[in-house]
């Protein structure tokens, strides 16, 4: 049939890597938490719900502090890290 490709190459469109993981771009955030980038992610007066604490954290400042706080406790290299570059992506 012209124009439809076969099946071989749809599939083959599925076992490709994606360039990025669902969750990247909020690591790479996270990172950069205190910076003025971190702070123009989030709305005006963003609010953190957690199941951990005994009420929500308001505000970029709390939200950055508890960001801080649950990496410094972590042991080292448990912290998430960004994917790779993809291929032929600039570093």
């Amino acid at each position: 049939m012209p124009g439809a490709s076969s099946l071989v190459e749809e599939t083959s469109k599925w076992d490709e890597a994606p360039a990025r993981r669902p969750g990247d771009d909020w690591i790479t955030l996270v990172r950069k938490s205190g910076t003025p980038e971190f702070a123009s992610a989030f709305a005006a007066n963003p609010v953190l719900y957690t199941s951990v604490l005994a009420g929500p954290c308001v505000g970029v400042d709390a939200i950055a502090t508890i960001i801080d706080a649950l990496e410094a406790e972590l042991p080292p290299g448990a912290a998430p890290s960004p994917a790779p570059p993809a291929a032929g992506a600039p570093r």
